[in-house]
């Protein structure tokens, strides 16, 4: 028997989703998507014998639904407030979270290959989003002022510039 206790709710925390996945090391890991009466939304993982692994609060408002990627290495959340969000397993680091796509709860969400989430609602609206990589964005933002730093640098450095047949500016 696990029984599922959150600092991060108050009293009874309601346990709504159960998936699993296999780690790389083959431990069969149990997911357990829940939240507090009205919220907040969290997810745990937890190994089989019923220890917490990590935890995450994913949103105030509570959870509707979940899957997780066939690897295993991304689980996607549908949420009350009709947003989803996508984050990686097991470290539980977001990835991506939309606004509020849907005007109802996402009640079902699904992954369709690795990297394009889908999520459905009683709106009658399908949300297909495409899953950037994690850190993608970062790793662009310090590429491009490494780029700036090393430009001004050559441009400040007379030595550098004459060593580059250049002159003077």
């Amino acid at each position: 028997e696990i029984v599922y206790t959150s600092p991060a709710v108050k009293g009874k925390v309601f346990v709504k989703l159960v998936r699993f996945y296999k780690k790389e090391d083959g431990k069969v890991v149990l997911v357990l998507g829940a939240n507090g009466g009205r919220g907040p939304a969290v997810v745990g993982l937890f190994d089989l014998e019923g220890n917490k692994l990590t935890e995450v609060v994913v949103d105030k408002q509570p959870i509707k639904s979940m899957a997780i990627s066939k690897d295993g290495s991304r689980l996607l959340i549908g949420l009350m407030s009709g947003a989803k969000a996508v984050y990686s397993c097991p470290q539980m680091k977001l990835i991506q979270k939309t606004k509020e796509l849907h005007s109802l709860p996402a009640q079902g969400v699904a992954f369709v290959g690795q990297s394009t989430a889908v999520s459905g609602s009683g709106d009658r609206d399908l949300h297909i989003l495409k899953i950037t990589p994690a850190g993608n964005f970062f790793y662009v933002v310090l590429s491009f002022l490494v780029v700036i730093a090393f430009l001004a640098s050559v441009l400040t450095n007379k030595d550098v510039l004459k060593a580059l047949g250049q002159g003077e500016l």
